[in-house]
């Protein structure tokens, strides 16, 4: 069973149902369904979902993007993107969770998933449908379930905010093809254009900055910070509770987490789709050989593993949010990016060195 239908969750299903494992995706909301997301798919992502079978440049309204203008405290400095493509994530979530059907994995949606207890051979889960509550025995169970919820006072807790508008030309922002980064104390944010038009804002901002100012009045207190004009969206946003990065430290007994349900960083550098899609891909094969006979000590191993390569992967994510919340470091780095064009190109994520389910030593089949 596969709990969650986002990328990671998809990706594990495709390739274990491709596999010839029996798959179950059980996810809570229908699709289509808005995302919290900036929509960015960098060279990560594009490798993976050319690994999957998924030509994601044939997504209706994606658009090539060029560019990464950032901006922050007035300064900016603009940084070619070698490869990446801006994607509405209602769109492409369901496109995806398509391809899992094809490849034969059943999917229920408007279902929500309780992991019971574990016997000899088998892990049930309680599932509550519409038409009443199911429940299945899983031989394994990848929780792609995304990060829970943490108080509003937990220090470094943040909201994710997005919103997708037709704005036609009475709103300046990125031109089509470009991909704006805007940087304050409060947090940061996105902006991307879509090929119909629309612009695409989303928001990583502090949740107890969101105590005081509207989500609305938030966002543009950064974007004003920066020199950019306001937006003066004061309704309509889709939000996310209060979230923490947290690394899954415990493993359960056949419970295999992926993506932010195992561990998470902000992906300042829009590389979160793409970390998502690669753990979803390098988990099915670990998957597979604990399904048929499970070893905690191998999943323990395997924890390690995914936690290591989650500190390399996501350094460059790490060092640019740390900059960017320093304003005179940022303005500082900005001007060296300027000046020494080489920094800026350190930046930009790329694909992995070997391919999307890259193998790296200490992690059993490179598993993320």
């Amino acid at each position: 069973m596969v709990i969650g239908g986002g990328p990671a969750g998809a990706a594990a299903a495709i390739m274990l149902a491709r596999a010839g494992a029996d798959v179950l995706l059980v996810e809570r909301r229908s699709f289509p369904r808005p995302k919290v997301c900036g929509g960015c798919l960098g060279p990560r992502a594009i490798a993976c979902l050319h690994q999957l079978g998924f030509e994601p440049a044939l997504i209706e309204g994606a658009v090539r993007l060029d560019n990464v203008r950032v901006h922050v405290s007035g300064a900016q400095a603009v940084l070619p993107l070698p490869q990446g493509l801006a994607v509405d994530r209602a769109e492409f979530d369901q496109r995806v969770l398509a391809l899992v059907r094809e490849e034969g994995a059943e999917v229920w949606t408007e279902a929500r998933a309780r992991i019971g207890e574990p016997s000899s051979a088998a892990r049930s889960v309680q599932v509550e449908l519409k038409e009443g509550a199911r429940e299945i025995a899983a031989s394994v169970i990848v929780r792609a379930t995304g990060l829970p919820s943490s108080p509003v006072t937990v220090p470094g807790a943040r909201v994710g905010l997005s919103q997708t508008r037709s704005v036609g030309d009475t709103l300046a922002g990125p031109p089509e093809g470009d991909v704006w980064m805007v940087s304050g104390a409060l947090g940061y944010i996105g902006m991307v254009r879509f090929a119909d038009g629309r612009l695409n804002v989303a928001a990583s901002l502090q949740a107890s900055a969101l105590g005081n100012l509207s989500p609305g009045a938030s966002i543009d207190e950064v974007l004003i910070d920066a020199g950019l004009s306001p937006l003066r969206w004061h309704d309509g946003w889709t939000g996310t509770p209060p979230l923490r990065a947290h690394p899954t430290e415990v493993v359960e007994e056949r419970v295999l987490p992926v993506g932010d349900a195992a561990g998470f960083w902000e992906p300042f550098t829009g590389e979160g789709i793409g970390w998502g899609l690669e753990a979803g891909i390098a988990v099915a094969p670990e998957a597979l050989e604990l399904g048929r006979d499970w070893d905690p000590r191998r999943a323990a191993e395997w924890m390690r593993g995914r936690q290591a390569w989650m500190r390399k992967v996501q350094t460059r994510s790490r060092t640019v949010a740390a900059i960017s919340a320093r304003p005179r470091v940022a303005r500082a780095a900005l001007g060296l990016m300027r000046t020494v064009p080489a920094v800026g190109r350190w930046l930009i994520p790329t694909a992995p060195a070997g391919g999307a389910s890259e193998q790296r030593p200490g992690a059993a089949r490179g598993l993320a």
